[in-house]
């Protein structure tokens, strides 16, 4: 059973043409982005998709709703359906990257604690990635940097994206 869900789309081509792109412009493979689809045509991208722990990598957002609220965190994929659980804190403080709420039209008392979208819907935040998400710690490709709909449509699962992340093993010799 996948649990990814099936309308969403990961752009596998990009890989090969990042590969293609840098023999012959000369553009190291590391700038070569990984993408993602979602349901209403919004596009997830990240800097980076095989990481050590504690790096830190750009995720953009474009064509988002931006009336719908999201969070953003590394989380364990969930089965076909389940809420993501667990994830990353989303940084209320604003200092340690860990996860964000992006929200155009938060809640009074959220003033202060959310990231808004741009009018097109678009977003860019550093993510701090960490294996370790409270007692669970992440494998190969079964976390993802992961966004939802925020807690005001908790319930509401066609806004989940899952974009697979692999960690590096640590390498001290």
């Amino acid at each position: 059973m996948s649990t990814v869900e099936p309308r969403q789309k990961r752009l596998s081509v990009v890989g090969v043409l990042a590969i293609a792109g840098s023999m012959v412009i000369g553009i190291p493979l590391a700038s070569a982005k990984e993408l993602l689809f979602g349901a209403r045509g919004e596009i997830l991208s990240v800097s980076q998709s095989t990481v050590k722990a504690g790096r830190i990598v750009k995720v953009e957002g474009r064509k988002f709703n931006p009336e719908v609220g999201i969070y953003l965190a590394l989380c364990k994929i969930p089965t076909t359906g389940a809420l993501p659980t667990p994830c990353s804190s989303v940084d209320m403080s604003g200092e340690s990257n860990t996860g964000y709420w992006i929200s155009s039209n938060a809640p009074s008392y959220a003033s202060g604690l959310t990231k808004p979208f741009t009018k097109s819907g678009s977003f860019t935040v550093e993510l701090k990635l960490n294996p370790k998400i409270n007692n669970f710690t992440c494998g190969n490709g079964d976390c993802a940097i992961t966004v939802r709909a925020d807690h005001l449509r908790t319930g509401d699962r066609s806004y989940d994206m899952y974009l697979p992340i692999k960690f590096k093993k640590n390498t001290n010799r």
